[in-house]
């Protein structure tokens, strides 16, 4: 499994963003580099952080494109997070992303394992 965050972001956050996703990241494709998740193997999230409404979370799966997305992380508490409630609040927004995808594949096992990964990692953070 991979996952991949990308982001829609308020350029006030850029930086705080990029460290944060950056480890975040690099930490959860190390914990899941060996489970296979199937249909859900290419795990993308983007993140909206933005203090305005002009993205909305959706989901979206296709076979074509793999699935699509997109979640809001709350902008005024990631702005002024520590670093360590900044990759909590990411952790949070891809348990979140986890539980719809399990909706989306219910037989697939791994998700629970992921689940329990990141769990696990929000409490290391």
């Amino acid at each position: 499994m991979k996952l991949w965050i990308g982001g829609e972001l308020e350029t006030a956050v850029g930086d705080e963003w990029r460290h944060a996703r950056s480890a975040v990241e690099s930490a959860v494709n190390v914990l899941i580099s060996d489970i296979d998740a199937l249909e859900a193997n290419q795990w993308d999230v983007t993140a909206i952080l933005r203090d305005d409404d002009v993205f909305s979370e959706r989901v979206r799966f296709s076979k074509k494109n793999g699935m699509d997305i997109r979640l809001r992380i709350t902008y005024e508490k990631f702005l002024v997070a520590t670093p360590k409630v900044r990759h909590e609040l990411i952790i949070d927004m891809l348990i979140r992303s986890l539980e719809i995808i399990q909706k989306k594949y219910p037989t697939i096992d791994a998700i629970s394992k992921v689940k329990e990964l990141m769990s696990w990692l929000k409490n290391e953070t």
